[in-house]
């Protein structure tokens, strides 16, 4: 008997086995869970009036609705959400705003506290919008295409923040003891350690929360120390707390003082809001590469759990993120079944919806050097993921640039760190893509020629007056970087040719082009004018030939074989060659009579004649056969009467390409040309 597969007797566990190890993977996550909710609570009010055992309430709802709606909407089975440190910034900024505004105004406390609560939830209901806004729109992965450093240095000054309010939450205050700061940095640095050390930081996370409520208790125990004289040292937080009802949540907003001027986020607060949007498409992208299945579209699931984020606001809560390390342990602990993952998620949504109700007063049980470290652990391990381990594979400038990012927002805040990112980005992208190579080809009119087909003595001139045609071709897209290097390339083109009367931008391969480029294209066309060249843009898109009519550009001709025959037939017209017109039809058919004999001999045109009549067709007539079966017409096109041009279908949205132009005759039958053959080597016919 073949012995099973771990795989095959984890999916053949029953329900209550799966249920039972279901709970010992959910019990960490919502001891880790829960520590984050409440550090992040405790930073929130700082400041504030809001009385934070409520808001750790309100956390504990809002976690238990994330854990279950986010694992259903989400495209990974797995996954699993907590207090995110990139939105409780962007929450504290609100907070931070409305404060300011409280002040300037100087409202009632009662005006402060309805404001705040309700522009908690109408931010945390703000957010999931923009989430699901920037899936719907596919414009998720987009965030993904700011520069690494930049991204680096925003998340490093995330981390930096979490460690400045960790370090001001734990300050010893009058009367108070230094040693729960002292605590609380040993214990961020002891977590630190134990994760360079090889430690998962999941489990050093859980080690910490588990260590330290019991040694702290134990310590508590054996001392025969009483709350009040804790609290008075530092070790608890001052004010003791009474349990909160469950609908203290809703309760607690006296509508009518709200300003509701000032509840929506200020501009200040939608750079954090940035930050949180980058951090998000990050972690999802984590999740998906670390613990899915399968892989899934990063805006797609931007969409569904922007929607269950916005799910929190909407009913009075306050928006959570879903978690890698969440993820990946609910993955690890369910051993890859997916309705064991389920079921952690409904045990973990059971725990916090459980603590909400209770209202236990969490604060007068955990110590408040534990919460302080909870946070610099959290900190640390950000600044150390994204400034120090990231030197090990960005190049040295990229590293200054992360610190200096880091240290301006030490020096002045959090959102002039993310504005002066925003305009490293943006230097950064304009001065790398002004590098990209736009040009795809530079030749002359010796060796780039229309279709039309010349006598000798008309290809002998062309071909040593060939530089009075300039063709440049172009590549990529067009904008501010390009565009400069485009337009000082063209200058040097047109002062530096003493001979050049015809210059084409062939678009082709062009992929777009933006206002300022086309402000530096008008620049180039004036150039031109000045000078006596002739400009031509040629091959472009409908939408970039509307966009540069509106600059005042008004010729474009219909192909480039048009632009190159206007200027072939302008350096003939100076040398006393010109192209001329196909002549008119004559009264009496004598003048194309003789012209056909001339070209083919008396006898063959006597045959022709026997044979065939004389016909006139208007200007752009199509000869060849659009109807089914072969077409068995002989059409003879008299040299100066008439112009035939060969054309090649190159697929139903692409213009014909032009093979052949002459009006030195041909014999045309079967849709296509007979003879002669155009220069190049090319037969007939020609479908």
């Amino acid at each position: 008997m073949l012995q099973k597969s771990k795989s095959q007797a984890v999916l053949e566990r029953s329900t209550a086995s799966r249920i039972g190890w279901a709970a010992i993977t959910a019990i960490p996550v919502t001891l880790m869970v829960l520590g984050g909710c409440v550090s992040y609570a405790q930073l929130l009010v700082q400041g504030t009036p809001l009385d934070v055992n409520v808001l750790v309430a309100c956390f504990n709802f809002s976690v238990g609705i994330a854990m279950i709606t986010k694992n259903l909407a989400s495209y990974n089975p797995y996954t699993l959400s907590s207090s995110d440190m990139t939105l409780q910034l962007f929450l504290k900024q609100v907070l931070t705003s409305v404060a300011a505004a409280s002040i300037a105004g100087q409202w009632s406390q009662q005006e402060t506290v309805a404001t705040m609560w309700v522009a908690l939830h109408l931010a945390s209901l703000f957010i999931g919008v923009i989430f699901a806004l920037l899936g719907h729109f596919r414009a998720a992965v987009a965030l993904s295409y700011l520069p690494y450093p930049v991204i680096a240095g925003f998340l490093a000054m995330v981390g930096a923040a979490i460690m400045k309010g960790a370090v001001l939450l734990l300050l010893p205050k009058d009367g108070e003891s230094s040693l729960p700061l002292v605590f609380g940095i040993a214990l961020a640095g002891s977590s630190t350690v134990a994760k360079a050390a090889g430690m998962p930081g999941n489990l050093a996370s859980v080690l910490a929360i588990v260590l330290s409520i019991i040694s702290f208790w134990t310590w508590v125990y054996w001392s025969g120390r009483d709350t009040t004289s804790l609290r008075q040292d530092g070790w608890l937080f001052p004010q003791e707390a009474e349990a909160v009802a469950p609908f203290a949540i809703w309760s607690t907003v006296e509508w009518q003082h709200v300003s509701w001027m000032h509840v929506m986020p200020d501009s200040s607060s939608l750079m954090l809001a940035l930050v949180a949007c980058i951090n998000r498409a990050l972690t999802i992208t984590g999740i998906e590469a670390a613990v899915g299945d399968s892989s899934y579209s990063i805006d797609d699931e931007m969409r569904a759990t922007g929607l269950a984020t916005s799910v929190a606001g909407l009913v009075g809560g306050i928006s959570m993120n879903p978690s890698s390390g969440m993820s990946s342990l609910c993955k690890e602990g369910c051993e890859g079944d997916t309705r064991m993952a389920f079921y952690a998620a409904i045990i973990s949504t059971t725990s916090f919806i459980c603590l909400w109700v209770a209202g236990v007063p969490l604060t007068n049980y955990l110590p408040r050097f534990m919460l302080g470290g909870l946070l610099m652990m959290n900190g640390v391990g950000m600044v150390v993921d994204w400034a120090w381990y990231v030197r090990r594979r960005i190049q040295p400038q990229s590293l200054v640039m992360i610190y200096l990012m880091l240290a301006f927002s030490l020096y002045k805040n959090l959102i002039s760190g993310v504005m002066l990112g925003l305009l490293i980005a943006l230097v950064l992208t304009n001065a790398r893509f002004a590098r990209l190579e736009v040009l795809k080809y530079h030749v002359s009119g010796m060796h780039f020629r229309s279709s039309m087909v010349y006598s000798p003595v008309q290809r002998n001139i062309l071909a040593k007056n060939g530089d009075r045609t300039q063709v440049v071709g172009l590549t990529g897209f067009l904008f501010e970087g390009v565009a400069i290097y485009l337009s000082k390339y063209l200058r040097e083109v047109v002062r530096g040719s003493e001979e050049l009367e015809t210059l084409v931008l062939d678009f082709f391969a062009c992929q777009g082009l933006n206002d300022s480029a086309c402000a530096h294209l008008v620049k180039v066309n004036r150039l031109c004018a000045s000078d006596g060249v002739t400009l031509r843009f040629v091959n472009l898109h409908p939408e970039d030939m509307a966009l540069l009519k509106s600059w005042s550009i008004k010729e474009f001709p219909e192909s480039m074989g048009t632009a190159l025959g206007e200027a072939e037939r302008a350096i003939l017209a100076d040398f006393n060659e010109p192209v001329e017109a196909p002549l008119g039809r004559s009264t009496d058919d004598s003048t194309e009579l003789a012209a056909l004999a001339k070209w083919l001999g008396e006898d063959v045109a006597d045959v022709l004649l026997e044979v065939g009549k004389l016909q006139s067709v208007t200007s752009g007539t199509n000869l060849s056969q659009d109807t089914k079966g072969p077409n068995r017409d002989i059409i003879v096109a008299i040299p100066g009467h008439s112009e035939v041009c060969l054309e090649a279908r190159t697929g139903n949205r692409l213009r014909p390409a032009v093979l052949f132009r002459s009006m030195s005759g041909a014999v045309c039958g079967g849709g296509g040309l007979i003879w002669p053959a155009p220069e190049g080597g090319l037969g007939g016919p020609f479908p």
